[in-house]
C-alpha cells in the first residue's frame, strides 16, 4: 500500500534563505555584516564592501523515510577576511537553533543539523569562501 505524501518543493532552501535573507550577523571582532541570501549567485556577489556577505544556498539530494524528508543543504558565504567563516559560525547558530524547530511561512522544520562544520574554502579572490553543511528534516506540510 502507498501512501501520498505532499512535501514542500526545495523546503530547505526557501527555509534557509527565510532565515538568513536581510539578516545582520556579526563577526568575532563585533562587526556586523548583513547577509544576502541567493539561489543564484548574481554577477556581484563578491562586492560585499565592509559591511555585507552573500550567501549562496543549494541543495544536493537526501533521503525520504516513511514520514520525514532529509534534505541536504550546502550554505557558501562570501565575505573578506575571517568575517566568511565568522558570518557561517553565526549562520549555523541561527539554522540549527539547539536542534528546534521551525514554523516559517515556508514551512515547517523539523531541524538543521550540522553536516559539515563551518569550514574556509580555497578561493582565488580578496573575499573568502566559507562552506557548511545541513541536514534538514521534514515532514509533509
Amino acid at each position: 500500500m502507498s501512501v501520498d505524501v505532499d512535501y514542500v518543493s526545495d523546503l530547505a532552501r526557501k527555509a534557509a534563505f527565510e532565515l538568513i535573507d536581510g539578516r545582520w550577523f556579526t563577526d568575532l571582532y563585533g562587526e556586523d555584516r548583513q547577509a544576502f541570501a541567493f539561489y543564484q549567485l548574481p554577477p556581484d556577489y563578491l562586492d560585499v564592501g565592509t559591511d555585507k556577505a552573500s550567501v549562496s544556498l543549494y541543495t544536493t539530494g537526501g533521503n525520504r523515510g516513511d514520514w520525514e524528508r532529509t534534505d541536504r543543504l550546502t550554505v557558501d558565504v562570501y565575505a573578506p577576511g575571517t568575517d566568511a567563516i565568522d558570518i557561517s559560525e553565526a549562520i549555523s547558530d541561527l539554522l540549527v537553533n539547539d536542534l528546534l524547530p521551525h514554523d516559517l511561512d515556508a514551512g515547517y522544520v523539523d531541524e538543521f543539523q550540522v553536516d559539515v562544520t563551518p569550514h574556509d574554502v580555497p578561493f582565488p579572490a580578496d573575499v573568502n569562501q566559507a562552506q557548511t553543511v545541513y541536514l534538514v528534516t521534514h515532514r509533509p506540510q
